[in-house]
């Protein structure tokens, strides 16, 4: 029963680094998505900005560019957590999965292991 006893904290170990993994990618991913909010923000400001040269008919093209960049930036900011939700869940999912798979491995090279 000791070999089990090794596997069992194997695959624990094996689903809080995977969980850990999954946490620091979540994470790196998260804070990439923040710095393109925050880029498409300053851009749309610069645009803004640049517009004021213009008149007519091309600052209004200009400021809708930066609507449309502003818009976007809002979009991606309210759709990641959806997105999160949803690779956080597939994620686990496969964890589980391949830990689930680890266990019973172990399980028959135990048995088999204990056979000898």
């Amino acid at each position: 029963m000791s070999n089990n006893n090794g596997v069992g904290k194997t695959v624990k170990q094996i689903s809080e680094d995977a969980q850990e993994t999954v946490r620091s990618v979540y994470k790196q991913a998260d804070q990439a998505r923040k710095d393109a909010v925050k880029q498409m923000f300053e851009t749309a400001d610069e645009i803004r900005e640049s517009a004021r040269t213009y008149s007519g008919e091309a600052r209004d093209n200009v400021n809708a560019i930066a609507r449309n960049l502003e818009r976007s930036a809002n979009d991606l900011n309210s759709r990641a957590i959806d997105r999160a939700e949803d690779v956080t869940e597939t994620a686990q999912d496969n964890v589980w999965k391949s830990i689930l798979a680890i266990f019973f491995v172990g399980l028959l090279v135990g048995w088999w292991l204990g056979n000898d």
